[in-house]
């Protein structure tokens, strides 16, 4: 047994099961949980990196524009701050756009925020929205079937402007 999520076994226990049922040759496992066989979440995960892999994506080669900053969790903040008031005052762009997905977005909104301290009078357009993700996982034990998990991820996309934006924009 294993912990259900819309009437299907998540990725985990998914795996584990199907290992268990294939080690004992039968259909159904009988009483043991993904807990009782792994009492600690280490053991458990040990495990689990030796069962599957993640299968790599292609990413698609989008062009990043001189004025755009894709922000991440393991950035560091003073180098796209450093970056953006280089845009603005020593280049003499006109706006820089932010964008973030996820863990970041509460970085860049701080980023943002110190920008706007810095530089006055500049002009802001946020919008936010969400994508869907989806990761494959390969089995590395023969006879299990490959594993596609979905994840809905927000984003934001912060645009500041030393002209007057689009004031019929929600953001």
């Amino acid at each position: 047994m294993g912990c259900v999520r819309k009437g299907k076994l998540c990725g985990c226990c998914y795996i584990s099961e199907r290992r268990l049922a294939s080690k004992r040759g039968i259909e159904e496992e009988e009483d043991e949980t993904v807990s009782n066989r792994y009492p600690n979440l280490i053991g458990f995960l040990e495990d689990l990196t030796r069962t599957v892999t993640q299968v790599a994506k292609p990413k698609a080669e989008t062009p990043i524009a001189e004025n755009e900053i894709r922000i991440t969790s393991m950035g560091r903040a003073r180098n796209c701050i450093t970056y953006a008031m280089a845009l603005f005052q020593e280049k003499g762009s006109d706006e820089v756009v932010f964008k973030a997905m996820g863990r970041a977005i509460s970085k860049t909104v701080n980023i943002v925020e110190l920008i706007k301290r810095r530089i006055p009078g500049l002009h802001q357009i946020t919008s936010i929205g969400s994508t869907d993700i989806t990761d494959t996982w390969e089995p590395l034990e023969e006879g299990l079937l490959p594993i596609e998990t979905t994840r809905h991820v927000s984003l934001i996309t912060i645009t500041l402007s030393k002209k007057e934006l689009n004031t019929s924009s929600v953001g």
